[in-house]
C-alpha cells in the first residue's frame, strides 16, 4: 500500500485548461510507481501510453464513464488511482469514499484556484464530513509565460519582499541578490507562450 500509516488521501489539481494537469499527474505517477503498487488510471482519453499502469479510457457512448469504471477499480486490489477528472457528484463521492477506504486518489477538479476545491466538491453534493478527511493535498497550477529576453525588466529583491509579506519571517536564507522580472510591450516576441 502506499499511504503506510495513512488510511485515506485525496489529491486534487485544481487547473485551468491546458495548464499541464496530465504532465503533472504523470510525474506524480513515475514518482511511485514500482513492481509492488498497482496504479489504475481512469482517463478521456489515455494521454501517455506507460505499459506499467493499468489504464483505462473512458467512453460515455458505451455506458463506461469515470463514474461506472471507477466503482469497477474499486472492487479490484488498486493501491492508486488516477481519475482524469471529477465531472460529477457521483464521481467525486466515489473518490472521496475510495479516499477514505486507503487508496491514493489523483484526479483534477476544474476551479479557478487552489482553495475553491472543497468548496466546490461540497457543490457537488459530497458531505462535509467526506470532503474533511479525504483530501490530504490540493495543488493549483498555470504555465508561466516565457519572458523575451529582449524586453523583460528585471526587479531586485522583489521576490524576497513578497516572501516576507506573505510568509511573515525574515528569509535569511534567500539571497538578497535574488531577482525576478516581468515583461513590458515585447516588440519581438508578440506574446508567444511556452
Amino acid at each position: 500500500m502506499v499511504a503506510d500509516d495513512e488510511s485515506y488521501i485525496l489529491s486534487l489539481l485544481n487547473l485551468i485548461v491546458t495548464s499541464g494537469k496530465s504532465t503533472t499527474l504523470y510525474v506524480a505517477l513515475n514518482y511511485i510507481n514500482t513492481r509492488d503498487i498497482n496504479i489504475v488510471t481512469i482517463e478521456n482519453p489515455v494521454e501517455h501510453d506507460v505499459p506499467s499502469l493499468n489504464q483505462v479510457m473512458v467512453n460515455d457512448k458505451m455506458g463506461r464513464g469515470f463514474k461506472e469504471v471507477l466503482r469497477s477499480v474499486l472492487r479490484q486490489d488498486s493501491d492508486v488511482i488516477l481519475v482524469g477528472e471529477i465531472r460529477d457528484s457521483e464521481t467525486a463521492r466515489i473518490a472521496a469514499q475510495a479516499a477514505l477506504t486507503g487508496h491514493l486518489v489523483l484526479t483534477t477538479l476544474h476551479t479557478s484556484d487552489a482553495i475553491q476545491a472543497t468548496t466546490r466538491l461540497l457543490d457537488m453534493g459530497v458531505e462535509r464530513f467526506i470532503v474533511a478527511p479525504s483530501i490530504i493535498g490540493v495543488l493549483g497550477q498555470r504555465l508561466v509565460r516565457k519572458l523575451c529576453e529582449h524586453c523583460k525588466i528585471e526587479h531586485l529583491k522583489l521576490v524576497v519582499v513578497c516572501l516576507n509579506f506573505v510568509l511573515k519571517s525574515k528569509m535569511n536564507n534567500v539571497p538578497q541578490s535574488t531577482a525576478i522580472s516581468v515583461v513590458q510591450s515585447c516588440r519581438h516576441e508578440r506574446g508567444k507562450w511556452p
